[in-house]
């Protein structure tokens, strides 16, 4: 039930162009992660809006996995491990030695945490947790992360048990993204229809659901903060929640 790997990534060999920056993108997540193909649509949105910089891609997505399968509590403290460790160090390689000038990490997970209440009660210090570690890792305490929230999925059906955590879940990732100073949250509530399914809608879905990415990551790099989610349209500086930072 597990599929990873590193997707859309440039050459590490190939050096930025004169005057650009080495940018990094993390990607992980469930599902709708693991179905997104960055070289269709993230990584050339990103190459729009940073003509100048050499775009490096690490994307791993894994089908109906919950949170405990990047983290383990250890005492009062989570500690990185699976999936976790696979991305910091599909990362390392990517990158051979190299220094990016920007990171950022793009998260799509939820879905299976929302079937049970056991997990919904530790998602959000999970979830805090998993994206200290990044930014302690590899993407410096300021990186910028991208949450994209869980969709409205009406049937909440699981062997006949409803899904009473799903909005828990939703709302704990619009407050964090809400709440933390350098992050910004996409909506997919639009991108399941017409099935109303607890993924998106077919390649075009996906291809929207990456381009909402790339623009809440260029936002958020170019040191604004949406103060609502970020939409395939969203473009340029939107107005700021709270003082705009220096531009990475």
């Amino acid at each position: 039930m597990c599929a990873a790997g590193a997707e859309g990534a440039e050459s590490p060999a190939k050096a930025s162009p004169a005057g650009g920056k080495l940018r990094l993108f993390l990607l992980d997540g469930q599902s709708n992660m693991n179905r997104i193909k960055p070289e269709l649509a993230f990584t050339p949105k990103l190459k729009e809006l940073f003509p100048n910089d050499t775009i490096l891609v690490e994307k791993h997505g894994h089908e109906g996995q919950e949170m405990a399968k990047w983290l383990k509590k250890t005492g009062n403290e989570f500690q990185g491990i699976g999936y976790y460790r696979e991305l910091i160090d599909g990362a390392t390689k990517l990158l051979d030695g190299r220094k990016p000038d920007s990171v950022c990490f793009v998260w799509m997970q939820g879905e299976s945490d929302a079937m049970a209440k056991e997990r919904a009660d530790v998602y959000e210090s999970a979830l805090k947790s998993l994206i200290a570690l990044v930014r302690k890792d590899i993407g410096g305490e300021s990186m910028p992360v991208v949450i994209g929230r869980i969709n409205d999925w009406k049937n909440r059906l699981w062997n006949g048990n409803t899904f009473a955590e799903w909005e828990r879940i939703r709302a704990i990732q619009v407050n964090l993204a809400s709440t933390d100073p350098h992050a910004a949250w996409v909506d997919t509530d639009d991108l399941n229809d017409p099935a109303d399914d607890a993924h998106m809608l077919g390649k075009d879905g996906y291809l929207r659901l990456a381009k909402r990415f790339a623009n809440a990551s260029h936002i958020l790099l170019n040191g604004r903060v949406p103060p609502g989610p970020v939409f395939e349209e969203t473009v340029g500086l939107v107005p700021a929640r709270g003082t705009p930072a220096k531009p990475r």
